[in-house]
């Protein structure tokens, strides 16, 4: 895909009087907002990260990734506090968070989606930790909602842990990517270096391709996690079609496949793992797709995918392939009413 764009303002340059020049240069840490039609919430995530409670220089990058609304005249108004660029349409936000992570300075990018805010200690945490740690490339954290309620790394909602905060290093981070995803993006801090080494973001993918990157930075560096919340995680809810859900649930399939047949480094049991996930993923896409289209839609994707459903499953999906959707809808609200 192409990642055209046009640069709209200057390197972030430091507010106080004096030269810092060098500061401006070779930030201690670069933070990339993808951003696209956030006009609403972008402010707020640009502030959170002006009021980080750092000593050293953050560069602060918002690409503007097509939007039809004040997103980039927001970010602008920020002057040289914030550099915005522009692309010409529409390109998702793997291209977007790439177009930023090449445009920036600092060794260290610190990824923030445009609906979310950091702590005020985000950045503190996360720099002094990896700055201490040199064999270390992948940092992230838990998050708060909008409620106050708290989710670990791993995206499993708990009380919060209790002090000391402290950090863990994963012995086995690839086997920890096949157990739940690491991290939310918007509290991942990572080495430029591994990004490069990796290639960056896979600009084919709309959807998981945070997760798909984790996946290959898995391959060449550590990662450690930290038992606190570092970000504000504001979760958008859209009344969304099933044939929205289904074409979702599709393109997951083919990302957890492409991860399946292109990652080298993988142990038997590792790639075991992968499978499963897969397995997965493609239940969720089955019905997802029977409820979006029906029984007829169904039986070409189980032949489609036969070589990855145990015989049992195949058979089940086919029973259910030629029942009403209505039958099923029944079922669902029955168990959602605790009916049985």
């Amino acid at each position: 895909m192409n990642e055209s764009y046009v640069k709209a303002s200057h390197p972030v340059a430091s507010t106080d009087s004096h030269d810092h020049s060098s500061e401006v240069t070779h930030p201690r840490v670069s933070v990339v907002i993808p951003a696209y039609n956030r006009q609403d919430h972008i402010r707020e995530a640009i502030d959170s990260v002006l009021a980080q409670d750092f000593d050293g220089s953050i560069e602060i990058i918002v690409v503007d990734d097509g939007s039809t609304d004040c997103t980039a005249e927001i970010a602008r108004s920020y002057r040289d506090q914030v550099t915005v660029l522009s692309t010409c349409f529409n390109q998702g936000p793997a291209a977007a968070r790439n177009i930023g992570i090449r445009a920036s300075h600092a060794d260290i990018i610190a990824l923030l989606d445009s609906d979310d805010i950091m702590l005020p200690n985000r950045i503190a945490t996360q720099i002094s930790y990896l700055e201490s740690n040199p064999e270390v490339g992948v940092v992230f954290a838990g998050s708060v909602n909008a409620q106050s309620h708290y989710a670990d790394a791993f995206h499993s909602e708990c009380d919060a842990p209790s002090y000391p905060r402290k950090w863990t290093k994963l012995n086995y981070p690839r086997e920890m990517l096949f157990r739940a995803y690491l991290g939310n993006q918007s509290t991942t801090s990572i080495r430029k270096k591994a990004l490069l080494q990796v290639g960056l973001y896979n600009t084919s993918f709309r959807i998981l391709e945070d997760w798909e990157l984790m996946v290959r930075l898995a391959g060449v560096t550590r990662m450690s996690y930290y038992n606190g919340a570092l970000a504000q995680i504001r979760t958008q809810h859209h009344n969304r079609s099933n044939s929205d859900l289904a074409h979702g649930a599709q393109l997951g399939v083919a990302v957890t496949e492409h991860v399946l047949h292109s990652t080298t480094f993988l142990s038997h049991q590792e790639r075991d793992m992968m499978v499963e996930r897969h397995r997965q993923s493609l239940r969720w896409h089955l019905f997802r797709s029977y409820l979006a289209w029906g029984g007829p839609s169904l039986r070409p994707l189980i032949a489609q995918y036969d070589h990855y459903l145990p015989a049992r499953a195949k058979y089940k999906w086919l029973v259910v392939s030629y029942l009403p959707v209505s039958v099923i809808r029944c079922v669902l609200w029955l168990r959602r009413k605790r009916y049985f």
